[in-house]
C-alpha cells in the first residue's frame, strides 16, 4: 500500500516486493529478486545460472468479510440479507479487504565481468500491477449495505475510512553481489523499479461521523477526507496519467559450516506521482442535509435520489474544495528479515518476518518447510498476521531438464470451505534456464 509518512494515506501499491529469498545450489549464495509474490521467492531450489519466463499471480485477502461476499462484490452478484448478515458477523471495529493482481515476464543471469569468484547476479523484469484496497469501520459496512436507517437517533462513526484503485505497467532492474570470506559470505544488493501510472484513485476519510435524526428529518455530518484521482478514473478508462518509482536494498550473510543464511533488507523506498491532470478534493467541515433514511443504498428507489447524482455533484454537497494539477506521495518502505537453513539431506526450513504501514498495520510472519527432490519440490506455506490472520498454503514446484513450472496457493481453505475463510491465493510461475 502507500502512505504518506506524516499520516496521508494513499492506496494500495508494492512495486517490487521482497518477500523471501532464494537459494541458488550452482552457486550456493542466497538472493531476494525483486520479485512480488512470497511463493515465488522463498525456499531452497534455484533454476541455474541464466533463466527466463513469466510469472502471474493473484490474491484477495480480509481479516472481516467472507470469502462468498468478496468474491459477490467483485463479480456484481445480489446480495442478500443472509450474505450480508453473515459478513457483518465477523466484522471489527477496523477492517481491512484488498485484492491484487501481477503478471510479468523476466529474465535473469549470472555475470562474472567484475571478479570470476565474486558472481553478481542480474535481473529484468516487466509487467502490469493492478491493486484495490480498503478500510473500512463496521459502521461504515453497516451504513453502506443497510443504510442509515438503522443508526436513527445514533452516531455512526468512520473514522480512518480509506479505499484505493490503482494501475500500473512498471520495468525493474536489480543487482546483487557476493562477496568472499573464509569463515562468512556475505551479499549486498540494490534494485529499482519505474513505471508509468494508468490510473490512480486515493481517498482517506481521516475522520467522519453521521447522526440521524430519530425521524429521519435531518441528518448532521462531521468529516474531513481528502480524494486524489486522475480525471478519468470515474469513466474506467486506461491511459498514462503519472508515474512512479522504487529502490530496494538488501544484504544477506551465510555460515558455511551451519548452512545458515540470515538476511535483511527495506523495498519500496520511492513516490508516486501523478501528472498536471489530476485532481484532488479536500473537506473538513460539518454540515446538516434534509432528512434521508436508506434502508438499502444499493436500490435506487425514492429514498436514495443522492444515486443519481453524479461524483463532482455529491462532493459539492459535501462542501469540498477542488483544486487540480500534479500530485505526489511516498511509497511506505516495507522491512523484512529472513532466515534458511538445511535440515538434512533433502528438507530445508525457511522463515522469515516482515512489516508494512498499510493496511493492517500488523507484522507477518511466515515458516515453510520444503523437501526438495531430483525434480520436484513439495512444500508447505503458513503465515500469521498481516490483513489474512492464519492460513495454510501448498507450493509445488517441478523441473524438467531446462524447462521449470512452479504453481501454489496461499490458503487451502479457500478451496476447502471458502465460508470459513477471507483470503485466497494463487501463483504459477513457467521458466526456462540454461
Amino acid at each position: 500500500m502507500i502512505l504518506l509518512r506524516g499520516g496521508l494515506w494513499a492506496a494500495a501499491f508494492m512495486l517490487s516486493r521482497f518477500v523471501c529469498a532464494q537459494w541458488l545450489p550452482d552457486t550456493a549464495w542466497f538472493w531476494p529478486s525483486v520479485r512480488f509474490y512470497a511463493y515465488e521467492a522463498v525456499g531452497c531450489n534455484g533454476f541455474g545460472v541464466a533463466e527466463g519466463g513469466a510469472t502471474f499471480w493473484t490474491d484477495l485477502q480480509s481479516d472481516a468479510l467472507p470469502l462468498p461476499f468478496s468474491l459477490a462484490i467483485l463479480r456484481g452478484s445480489y446480495l442478500d440479507s443472509s450474505l450480508k448478515q453473515e459478513a457483518e458477523q465477523g466484522l471489527q471495529q477496523l477492517n481491512h479487504a484488498r485484492l491484487r493482481w501481477n503478471y510479468n515476464v523476466y529474465a535473469r543471469w549470472l555475470w562474472r565481468g567484475w571478479s570470476s569468484q565474486a558472481p553478481v547476479l542480474a535481473e529484468v523484469r516487466l509487467g502490469r500491477y493492478l491493486e484495490t484496497s480498503t478500510r473500512f469501520t463496521d459502521d461504515a459496512f453497516g451504513t453502506l449495505f443497510f443504510g442509515n436507517a438503522r443508526y436513527a437517533g445514533t452516531v455512526a462513526y468512520y473514522d480512518k475510512t480509506a479505499y484505493g484503485r490503482i494501475t500500473a505497467d512498471y520495468f525493474s532492474f536489480s543487482l546483487i553481489r557476493k562477496f568472499l570470506n573464509k569463515k562468512i559470505e556475505f551479499e549486498a544488493g540494490a534494485g529499482i523499479s519505474a513505471g508509468l501510472l494508468l490510473r490512480a484513485s486515493l481517498f482517506h476519510l481521516h475522520q467522519g461521523q453521521l447522526f440521524t435524526a430519530s425521524d429521519g428529518t435531518f441528518l448532521d455530518a462531521s468529516y474531513a477526507f481528502t480524494l486524489t484521482a486522475n480525471a478519468d478514473s470515474a469513466s474506467g478508462g486506461l491511459r498514462r496519467v503519472g508515474w512512479l518509482s522504487a529502490a530496494q536494498l538488501y544484504a544477506a550473510a551465510r555460515m558455511p559450516r551451519k548452512k545458515m543464511t540470515f538476511a535483511i533488507w527495506a523495498n519500496d523506498l520511492g513516490v508516486l506521482h501523478w501528472g498536471k491532470e489530476a485532481y484532488r478534493y479536500t473537506a473538513d467541515t460539518s454540515v446538516r442535509f434534509t432528512g434521508i433514511a436508506a434502508h438499502n443504498l444499493f436500490s435506487p428507489d425514492h429514498s436514495n435520489a443522492f444515486l443519481s447524482y453524479s461524483l463532482d455533484s455529491l462532493l459539492n454537497h459535501t462542501g469540498a474544495q477542488k483544486t487540480e494539477g500534479s500530485a505526489t506521495v511516498l511509497l511506505p518502505a516495507r522491512w523484512a528479515v529472513a532466515m534458511c537453513a538445511p535440515v538434512g539431506p533433502k528438507w530445508s526450513i525457511t522463515a522469515a518476518a516482515w512489516y508494512e504501514l498499510f493496511p493492517a498495520r500488523k507484522p507477518e510472519l511466515m515458516v515453510r518447510p520444503a523437501w526438495h527432490g531430483r525434480k520436484v519440490t513439495l512444500a508447505a506455506i503458513q503465515t500469521l498476521g498481516g490483513i489474512s490472520g492464519f492460513s495454510l498454503g501448498a507450493d509445488v514446484a517441478v523441473r524438467v531438464k531446462s524447462f521449470g513450472i512452479r504453481a501454489a496457493t496461499g490458503n487451502l481453505l479457500a478451496f476447502l470451505l471458502p465460508a470459513k475463510t477471507g483470503t485466497a491465493a494463487v501463483f504459477l510461475n513457467v521458466g526456462y534456464s540454461w
